[in-house]
């Protein structure tokens, strides 16, 4: 019986320290749904701002010079961006038929306008388990 205790022992013991401890370089489980985050973005502004990495990359155009502007922005300037909420519609291209975007943890929310310059991008990142604006640029013209 005890040469049966030194080997099962050290096996529970190595179970344990493998796949007991919790590794900092491991994704959550609970990672949130990029799509009920986004309209919650966009409802609430108190939501919104929380959700911003500050201070938070915009790239912009000098409209005399034409040239290219990065920038940021820090949160005292930050204003709120309903981004999509007042539109009735959104559209979404797949990269599948199973219309399913593959799990990935960087989303790009664009609007392209058509014949009237918009160009607006917003650029999220998912961080430990939750979606955050990282960067945004409206180079429209």
């Amino acid at each position: 019986m005890r040469k049966r205790y030194l080997v099962v022992f050290p096996l529970i013991l190595a179970f344990y320290y493998s796949y007991g401890q919790q590794d900092e370089n491991k994704e959550p489980n609970d990672k949130e749904d990029f799509n009920i985050f986004l309209d919650k973005f966009v409802a609430d502004s108190v939501f919104q701002i929380s959700r911003i990495k500050f201070p938070v990359k915009f790239v912009t155009i000098d409209y005399d010079t034409y040239q290219q502007v990065d920038t940021v922005i820090v949160k005292e300037k930050w204003n709120y961006d309903p981004i999509y909420l007042r539109e009735e519609k959104q559209s979404q291209i797949y990269d599948n038929f199973d219309m399913r975007l593959r799990d990935t943890n960087e989303r790009i929310f664009s609007w392209h306008g058509i014949k009237n310059g918009i160009n607006v991008h917003y650029y999220f990142k998912r961080i430990d388990g939750r979606w955050y604006l990282v960067a945004f640029e409206d180079t429209s013209a």
